[in-house]
C-alpha cells in the first residue's frame, strides 16, 4: 500500500517537472521570437540573478521544515515563523544585493532595474 502511494506521488512530481520544463522551453521560443535580442538578452540575464538569489534565499528552511515538522509537531508555528522571518530578511537582502549588482554592471538600463 505504501509502496503503490510513493509510486503515484513521484510520477505525479515526475510529470509536474516535465510539464513544467516543456512549457518553459516553448515560452523561451516564443519570447526569443518577439523580443529584440537586447530586450531577450536583458530577460534572461534578470532571471538568471533572480534564480541564484532565489536559490540562496531559500537557505535550505524546505528540507528542515518538512523534518523538524515530522519530528516535533508541537512547535510547528515556532518553526515557521523563524523560517518566515528568515526568508523575508534574506528576500530583502537578495533585493538590495541585486539591485547593487545591476547598477553596477549595467548603469543606465532601466528596463533591467524594473524587472529585477
Amino acid at each position: 500500500m505504501l509502496r503503490n502511494k510513493f509510486v503515484k506521488n513521484l510520477s505525479w512530481i515526475f510529470f509536474g517537472n516535465i510539464v513544467h520544463a516543456f512549457f518553459q522551453f516553448v515560452m523561451n521560443i516564443v519570447a526569443a521570437r518577439i523580443l529584440t535580442t537586447e530586450s531577450f538578452g536583458t530577460i534572461n540575464y534578470s532571471a538568471s540573478l533572480i534564480t541564484f538569489f532565489t536559490a540562496v534565499g531559500t537557505l535550505g528552511f524546505n528540507h528542515v521544515l518538512t523534518k523538524y515538522y515530522a519530528e516535533r509537531e508541537d512547535s510547528a508555528g515556532v518553526y515557521t515563523g523563524t523560517a518566515i522571518y528568515s526568508r523575508l530578511v534574506t528576500a530583502i537582502l537578495s533585493i538590495v544585493i541585486i539591485q547593487i549588482i545591476v547598477r553596477i554592471t549595467d548603469p543606465g538600463n532601466v528596463l533591467l532595474y524594473i524587472i529585477v
